[in-house]
């Protein structure tokens, strides 16, 4: 997967949630009859664009974690002898 396009993904999907959480709290203009974010299309793309964001902001976070976990390893001898292995088999069967 490209993780550049997951962040811009995230990014994009959090600006819109936060945009259609103020217009689901807004007190003024056409909300005073405090209808608006009521339909069930607005609670869906509120629901949908807030778990889409969700994801993409774990996805991104366990990304980070395993690609600075395997770094912590490989800085340990148990991890470079087990990265050498590796590589060894990876160079042996391709």
């Amino acid at each position: 997967m490209n993780w550049f396009l997951v962040t811009v993904s995230m990014s994009v999907l959090w600006i819109l949630f936060s945009q259609l959480n103020e217009l689901r709290n807004a007190n003024e203009g056409c909300c005073k009859s405090k209808s608006c974010g009521k339909h069930s299309f607005d609670k869906f793309l509120w629901n949908g664009t807030l778990t889409v964001a969700i994801i993409f902001t774990l996805m991104l976070c366990f990304k980070m974690y395993m690609l600075y976990t395997k770094k912590a390893i490989m800085a340990t001898p148990e991890g470079r002898v087990l990265g050498a292995v590796n590589q060894g088999v990876e160079m042996m069967f391709g």
